[in-house]
């Protein structure tokens, strides 16, 4: 196990399972976009071009070590899947440049939840503008096909955390790991 933590992002990788070892790597990141501008200076290793990038250079470290991995990315990213009144209430809003969202789909990542329920309203965040799905859970397809389960809680996290977020959630079987053998007894 190693885990590399930043400012915006946290990396865990596992070695899961028996020889060869299957690396899983979970990401949680917090993508955040408000009040950051892309433009800013590069020595401001908060702006979302930076956090951005360092990602991309850590998965794609990451990813040379190991070609057998399954790779999760997590948080609030900041950004909708789509402008669809399924990911938005309200006056949808664009893309940022440099989101995390965007990095993951094209590192072939999905979005849990709403590739499970694809006609279910997705919103993990509401304000008196409306809401927006932009917490999410980004998961490679091997791992996409094995959710049993996928929501997002609306009541949990707001009455013990105190978060103005939803946060989601999904169960998944890791393929790659198989239950012990049953010890026989004689």
């Amino acid at each position: 196990t190693e885990t590399i933590q930043e400012k915006q992002a946290q990396f865990h990788t596992l070695l899961i399972g028996p020889p060869p070892h299957k690396h899983l790597v979970i990401a949680n990141v917090y993508g955040h976009q408000a009040s950051c501008k892309a433009n800013q200076p590069s020595t401001n290793k908060d702006t979302p071009k930076e956090v951005h990038n360092r990602l991309k250079t850590s998965i794609t470290k990451i990813s040379k070590k190991s070609t057998n991995m399954n790779l999760i990315i997590l948080g609030d990213l900041q950004n909708t899947i789509n402008a669809s009144p399924t990911h938005n209430i309200g006056t949808p809003i664009r893309r940022t440049q440099y989101n995390i969202l965007e990095l993951g789909e094209q590192l072939g990542l999905k979005s849990g939840i709403p590739t499970t329920h694809p006609n279910k309203m997705y919103i993990t965040r509401c304000g008196s503008k409306g809401g927006r799905g932009i917490d999410h859970i980004l998961v490679d397809n091997s791992l996409a096909t094995n959710i049993t389960h996928g929501a997002v809680d609306t009541e949990l996290c707001t009455q013990t955390v105190g978060s103005a977020h939803h946060m989601p959630y999904l169960d998944l079987t890791l393929p790659h790991i198989s239950p012990p053998a049953p010890q026989q007894h004689t």
